[in-house]
């Protein structure tokens, strides 16, 4: 999956290193480096950069949330009636608003009992 850049900065060598990252962000520099037809030193700086500028924000892992015991998964949608956000407590500020994350608020729940 090859992106186009918003930013003109970013050139078609740079797309390929996030593609590769994206495929598999642990690979070795060496393979990277292979892959992509740059040296090493070049792939590392390159990244360096995305990293510094913000392209890559973070390195990540997928992890099985059945392999960590998680057997129940749950999304969960709020709807909110028109005319309620402004009945919120939140929005008078009478309590401070408690901070989700797109990843906390789709954690899988593990069972206790």
């Amino acid at each position: 999956m090859s992106a186009s850049p918003a930013d003109p900065s970013l050139d078609a060598a740079d797309l390929r290193l996030i593609d590769e990252l994206r495929d598999d962000a642990r690979q070795p520099l060496s393979r990277l480096a292979a892959t992509l037809g740059l040296a090493a030193s070049t792939v590392h700086a390159r990244i360096s950069r995305l990293v510094s500028r913000g392209v890559i924000r973070r390195f990540t892992i997928d992890v099985d949330p059945g392999a960590l015991g998680y057997r129940t998964e749950a999304l969960v949608s709020v709807r909110i009636r028109p005319g309620a956000r402004a009945a919120d407590p939140l929005r008078r500020g009478s309590c401070a608003p408690t901070p989700m994350s797109p990843s906390t608020s789709m954690s899988p729940v593990r069972r206790t009992s």
